[in-house]
């Protein structure tokens, strides 16, 4: 497989984009999408596909969506023409952000431009900050939380095929590879772990992530083939391509990657990868583990970088914050590691059905609390 150009790299994600929309919509065509999501958003309006705001007639909409749909042009900028509204018959050319219009009514759109993913297709990896930023914000949007360096050094210490069988449902969870938001979160975690341990023979989990983001890489463009999103096979392998591209650019170039502002902690990404929910009774688990490796006083790795090191002992062991003990915080860790594949399942589920006639404004696709409070209660207290 060749590289693309830059050019060619860019037009991948417009055109996802608005094939998600029509696959959202269930058109057979753009015509129903230029006759409505082009007006303006009035306060407080519910949108109802269809009915509200009342469409033109198809005949007379302009083709707007075709642009990014056969063309691959960006929407996400000052760039489409108002043609509707006030003021619109003033010489003055009025122009909006068509991808942040279409967000606010359909917010399940947010991650189909690729824009998260995009600099690492293009070759040039983001600053190391920028993609902590950018895992920070998907993990919130998930409702997910890193199990991070010293937490994962006390599991893997105290019960290491615990800390296995964790991080097997972590993987298999985004292995699925159904949304665009689980490539760009394996993306990140892979640039982040390159980062802080560069991919040599030995580094079991640096070489593990990348090997796996090649794996999601053929399988999301596997499924967007096979579920209606209308690739041609020249389509299927741009994206293909261009999401290898970004993997070897992270192989190549991930270590080398700069901290520019320092605002920005990365995380602390070795040994395991572990998600979980995020939830206060995990955060508190996972506050035990970390507690728990600092009274042990002595382990292999320290990170000097941050003014910490795993070698010197905690002095007082009332600066405990959690009167958790190792045992129940591993087992709570663990049921939640195993319910991670139902959450993302279920939110595949939510973002690939279509449009639902309930859909309003303001709706935020994030990882539904109520879901993961029902799910939450049957683990040890």
């Amino acid at each position: 497989m060749g590289r693309h150009s830059k050019a060619d790299v860019q037009r991948i994600g417009p055109k996802l984009w608005a094939r998600f929309l029509k696959r959202h919509f269930k058109c057979s065509d753009l015509a129903p999408l230029n006759a409505q999501l082009l007006f303006p958003v009035a306060p407080f309006e519910i949108f109802e596909f269809g009915e509200n705001p009342l469409p033109l007639p198809l005949r007379v909409a302009p083709k707007i969506f075709e642009r990014s749909y056969d063309l691959g042009r960006s929407p996400d900028g000052l760039y489409t023409p108002e043609v509707h509204g006030p003021n619109v018959r003033s010489n003055q050319t009025l122009r909006y952000n068509l991808y942040q219009r279409v967000m606010q009514r359909v917010p399940e759109s947010k991650y189909w431009l690729l824009k998260e993913i995009e600099p690492f297709l293009q070759g040039t990896l983001p600053p190391i900050d920028e993609t902590t930023r950018l895992l920070n914000e998907l993990l919130v949007d998930l409702g997910l939380v890193l199990v991070e360096g010293e937490a994962v050094a006390a599991w893997e210490l105290l019960d290491s095929a615990g800390a296995q069988t964790a991080e097997l449902a972590s993987v298999h969870a985004l292995s699925n590879a159904e949304l665009p938001e689980y490539v760009a979160l394996a993306f990140t975690l892979c640039h982040l772990c390159v980062w802080r341990e560069p991919p040599r023979k030995e580094d079991r989990l640096s070489n593990g992530l990348l090997s796996w983001c090649r794996f999601m890489a053929v399988a999301f463009a596997s499924f967007l083939e096979s579920h209606d999103f209308d690739l041609d096979a020249g389509m299927y392998s741009d994206l293909v391509v261009s999401l290898m591209s970004g993997i070897a650019a992270i192989a190549k170039n991930g270590a080398r990657s700069m901290n520019i502002n320092g605002q920005i902690r990365p995380p602390n990404l070795i040994g395991r990868l572990i998600l979980v929910p995020d939830t206060a009774a995990i955060r508190q688990s996972i506050c035990c583990l970390t507690e728990a490796i600092e009274l042990q006083g002595s382990m292999r790795h320290s990170w000097p970088e941050y003014g910490f090191h795993l070698d010197e002992p905690l002095e007082d062991e009332q600066n405990r914050t959690t009167d958790l003990d190792p045992a129940q915080a591993m087992r709570r860790l663990s049921e939640a590691a195993g319910l991670v594949p139902q959450q993302l399942r279920t939110r595949a589920r939510r973002m690939l059905s279509g449009y639902r006639c309930d859909t309003t404004i303001g709706a935020n696709p994030v990882a539904n609390p109520a879901f993961v409070t029902h799910l939450f209660e049957a683990l040890p207290k």
